[in-house]
């Protein structure tokens, strides 16, 4: 995994000033067939420099693939040891899922979320899946690549 820092905090500010920028990138396939959440290893780190500030996150997710037909993958973003989903339980508590009604399925998954942490300690960041009918899903299939960007954004 190949990771970027750009930090800009030392200038002048803003509110909705971008203060730092950080990109994680992960290459080569993973899979699952967990009907529960499980890493796919996609991760970045940004440590806040005001508890105020908001983190965008954004995630492409490429080569998304259910194997079979009539299954789901599922994604969503933990901070920390968190799921951060907004609403929903079990597999249903993604962002963003892509799913395959009769054969099988590739497409790119993109997920954007404002975030609030309320902290200057490092925060982590990580991407988990899983299987929506137990069949094999996964990522990065084809040789793709997926990336995270976490942007600071001053209060």
């Amino acid at each position: 995994m190949a990771v970027s820092t750009i930090n800009t905090s030392r200038a002048v500010t803003f509110p909705g000033a971008v203060l730092q920028v950080v990109q994680a990138t992960l290459g080569g396939g993973v899979t699952t067939t967990s009907g529960t959440f499980v890493t796919t290893g996609l991760a970045a780190s940004i440590t806040p420099t005001s508890a105020s500030s908001k983190i965008l996150i954004m995630v492409t997710a490429n080569g998304c693939y259910t194997f079979t037909s009539n299954h789901e993958l599922h994604l969503t973003i933990y901070r920390g040891g968190s799921n951060i989903a907004l609403s929903g339980s079990g597999q249903n508590a993604a962002f963003g899922w892509g799913y395959g009604p009769s054969s099988p399925v590739g497409t790119n998954i993109n997920i954007s979320y404002l975030d609030s942490p309320a902290t200057t300690t490092s925060t982590t960041y990580t991407i988990y899946m899983a299987s929506g009918g137990g069949q094999t899903v996964g990522i990065n299939t084809n040789s793709t690549t997926s990336f995270i960007q976490l942007l600071e954004i001053a209060a």
